[in-house]
């Protein structure tokens, strides 16, 4: 996942509920750089992440969704190519980064090594989005991008104004999901991605306590509807999941007490591909998809599902049949990417 901006002006103001969807979609750490000064902050601290970001200064700002690589401040992007000039990317390269190392790491690594004349053609290889900033001020962006308000963004899921207050917010309450490290990051701290002896980066830090996306992350969880939209679930409770929401994942906390009805897999056949994150395509006939069932146990809980897959705008959740390994056929909501597949992935039925 993970999300670019890109403003130019300094005078323009993106809409709060834009930075509310970006920190909660994104919720894996928080890069910055100001291109009238060339100034770069990382950090993992999104109370800090909001005070940087409404600043009137012209800036390309990351928040992370972390797909490969470690989450910490050290995989936060951007990335130092070369002489000042650095990378942010939304997307994951296919077979680039594994658990420890973040595929854009890699692809600055390569642009390293090549004249810049060569950075245009090297990046269209992919579908991902880049963009590079310049010492001058100046920013390159490759890919295909949002334009709103004079304002870029990389993807436009953050755009929908019909959002519940469940999930990661800033507020007064902050507590941090990591270890503090001071907020500003110079570049002459790190050799080859590798952090010098000496510096204050190299305190160790634990990273035991990861296993949900909603545990500990220092955002404040609602737990009340209060008066916010809910999208229709037309009474059907039991939603078919896939990838990070399984049991043993890292995501399914968000389940909440959502009880487990069973296993079993899609009646009809669909496809399904593995960027990072899996991916569910309603209208490509491959293999019926393994999921677990649930019976969603309250309307919060609904809210926090949808909230996680972006419902309707990256995911869209359509009822479909699954038939468990008892032989019974139940009528759930599974949850369908709004994109088409990624050319030359192979496709699997489970994750």
């Amino acid at each position: 996942m993970c999300l670019i901006i890109h403003k130019p002006n300094a005078d323009t103001i993106i809409p709060q509920h834009i930075l509310d969807n970006a920190e909660t979609i994104n919720p894996d750490g928080f890069g910055i750089v100001y291109t009238d000064t060339n100034e770069c902050i990382r950090t993992m601290d999104y109370n800090h992440a909001h005070e940087l970001i409404i600043a009137k200064r012209p800036f390309v700002a990351h928040y992370r969704y972390a797909t490969r690589g470690t989450i910490d401040k050290a995989t936060c992007h951007p990335y130092h190519v070369q002489d000042l000039i650095r990378l942010f990317s939304n997307g994951t390269v296919a077979d680039l980064g594994d658990d420890k190392t973040c595929d854009t790491a890699v692809v600055a690594d390569y642009l390293k090594r090549y004249k810049q004349d060569t950075w245009e053609a090297m990046l269209s290889m992919t579908e991902t989005r880049f963009a590079i900033t310049y010492p001058d001020g100046s920013v390159a962006r490759h890919g295909s991008w949002h334009e709103k308000d004079g304002v870029f963004y990389s993807k436009n899921n953050c755009f929908h104004t019909k959002k519940s207050t469940i999930g990661y917010h800033y507020g007064k309450t902050y507590t941090p999901r990591y270890q503090t490290y001071e907020n500003y990051w110079e570049e002459d701290y790190w050799d080859n991605g590798v952090c010098n002896t000496g510096t204050s980066f190299n305190t160790p830090y634990d990273m035991s306590d990861t296993s949900s996306a909603y545990e500990n992350t220092g955002f404040k969880i609602v737990d009340k509807l209060g008066d916010q939209d809910i999208y229709d679930w037309q009474d059907i409770d039991l939603v078919a999941v896939y990838g990070t929401l399984k049991s043993g994942f890292s995501n399914h906390d968000v389940l909440g007490n959502s009880s487990l009805v069973g296993v079993g897999k899609t009646v009809s056949k669909y496809a399904m591909q593995k960027q990072g994150i899996p991916y569910v395509y309603e209208h490509e006939h491959r293999d019926q998809i393994t999921v677990e069932v649930y019976e969603v146990d309250t309307d919060t809980t609904k809210l926090r599902i949808d909230n996680l897959e972006s419902h309707p705008h990256f995911y869209e959740r359509k009822l479909t049949d699954i038939e468990l390994t008892d032989g019974s056929v139940r009528t759930c909501w599974l949850y369908f990417v709004q994109q088409k597949p990624i050319e030359n992935m192979p496709y699997i039925h489970t994750y």
